[in-house]
C-alpha cells in the first residue's frame, strides 16, 4: 500500500482532517506567541529608554514579561514545533529497527508523553480554575492576577497534547500499513486555507448577488 492509498481511505482523511484542524489553532497561538516576544522586546527598549533616559524605570516590566509573555512564547508554540518537526529527537538506534517496530515503538512513546502532557494540563487548569475563583494576585507593586499565566500554561500544553495524539495515531498507522506517514508529515499552509475559505464566501456571495 502506498502513502496516497492510505491517505485515500476513511482513516487517513480523518488524520489529515485533523492535523488541518490543529494546525489552524497552532497558527493562532503562534501568531500569540510570536506578538509576545515582539513585545517584550519593545517593552525591555522602553525600560532602558526610561531608566537611562529619563531616571524613570518602569516598575512593572519584569513582573509582566516573566509571568505572561514568556510563558505565551515558549507554551504557545510547543505543538507548532512538533508539527513542524522542531523539537530535539535522538534518533541514533532508530534505524536500526524494522518500520513496523520502529514505528510501534513510536506511538507507544508518544501515547506515553501524551499521558504526562496530558495530566500537566489538567492540573494547570485546576489552577486556573483556583486562581480564577479566588482571584488571586501577585504580591508585586501592580497586582496582577496569576490565573492569565495558568490559562496561557493549560492552552498550550491542551492543544501540544492533540498534537501528540495525532502524531501517535500516525505512527500506529504507519505499523499497521508499513507506509511512514507520520516522518513525512508536510506542514499545513494555514493561509492558503484562509485565503482559500474567503474566496469561496466570495463566490458564494457573487452567485446570491
Amino acid at each position: 500500500m502506498t502513502r496516497e492509498e492510505l491517505e485515500a481511505r476513511p482513516a487517513g482523511r480523518v488524520l489529515d482532517t485533523a492535523s488541518t484542524a490543529i494546525a489552524v489553532v497552532e497558527w493562532i497561538l503562534s501568531a500569540v506567541a510570536r506578538m509576545s516576544l515582539l513585545l517584550i522586546m519593545l517593552i525591555v527598549f522602553a525600560d532602558v529608554v526610561m531608566r537611562y533616559a529619563f531616571h524613570a524605570p518602569l516598575s512593572w516590566p519584569y513582573t509582566v514579561i516573566g509571568n505572561y509573555l514568556m510563558v505565551s512564547v515558549f507554551f504557545l508554540m510547543l505543538s507548532n514545533t512538533l508539527h513542524a518537526n522542531h523539537h530535539i529527537a535522538i534518533d541514533v538506534f532508530q534505524n536500526m529497527f524494522p518500520l513496523r517496530m520502529r514505528e510501534t515503538l513510536q506511538a507507544t512513546g508518544f501515547l506515553a508523553s501524551a499521558l504526562i502532557m496530558g495530566l500537566i494540563a489538567w492540573q494547570s487548569y485546576l489552577r486556573w480554575w483556583t486562581a480564577f475563583r479566588a482571584d488571586e494576585r501577585l504580591a508585586a507593586n501592580i497586582p496582577w492576577p496569576t490565573w492569565i499565566a495558568y490559562a496561557i500554561l493549560t492552552i498550550g500544553v491542551a492543544v501540544f497534547v492533540l498534537r501528540i495524539v495525532h502524531r501517535a495515531l500516525q505512527h500506529f498507522a504507519s505499523a499497521l500499513s508499513g507506509v511512514p506517514l507520520a516522518s513525512h508529515s508536510a506542514n499545513v499552509d494555514v493561509t492558503a486555507i484562509v485565503s482559500t475559505h474567503a474566496a469561496g464566501n466570495e463566490r458564494n456571495e457573487g452567485r446570491r448577488l
